[in-house]
């Protein structure tokens, strides 16, 4: 709009033709000065689905294919990613975190993994001793429980 006028279709006195011309040669005049703009479909749930399906596809195909070795790195690697995760995750602690060195989180992280999986495997044998010791109570249950046990027998 130059100089402050008003464009022909806001004037009084006009034809509906007048009017519906000249805000298309506005709007043709206005879509021409806009940057061009690529749509992508924004979709990242989508994607980030996709590309751990592909990740986990690549992870399990060199894991059948080389046990021996892939086996202890894809550990491994779990492992770090979890104590990296760990470590985030005491920086979001209100008031404490902050407080806490670098060094202290990475600690707690390996500390805290070492302990459930020295407590899981260390409590496997009474968890289940436990739980087949309940199963064979009930008629129910008790083909799950003799699953459990070593020769077949309660």
């Amino acid at each position: 709009m130059e100089g402050g006028l008003r464009p022909a279709f806001f004037r009084l006195g006009s034809s509906d033709a007048q009017r519906h011309e000249t805000a298309l040669r506005y709007s043709l005049k206005a879509a021409a000065e806009l940057p061009e703009k690529r749509v992508y479909l924004d979709m990242p749930r989508l994607q980030s689905l996709a590309y751990c399906t592909v990740l986990m596809l690549i992870a399990g195909w060199l894991l059948y294919i080389g046990k021996d070795v892939f086996v202890p790195v894809f550990f491994g690697a779990v492992v770090a990613y979890v104590i990296v995760g760990l470590v985030q995750a005491l920086l979001r602690i209100p008031y404490l975190g902050r407080a806490l060195s670098l060094r202290v989180r990475y600690m707690v992280s390996v500390l805290g993994i070492a302990l459930a999986l020295f407590g899981i495997a260390f409590l496997a044998v009474p968890i289940t001793a436990i739980l087949a010791i309940v199963l064979s109570e009930f008629s129910a249950t008790r083909p799950v429980a003799v699953l459990f046990s070593k020769n077949g027998s309660l």
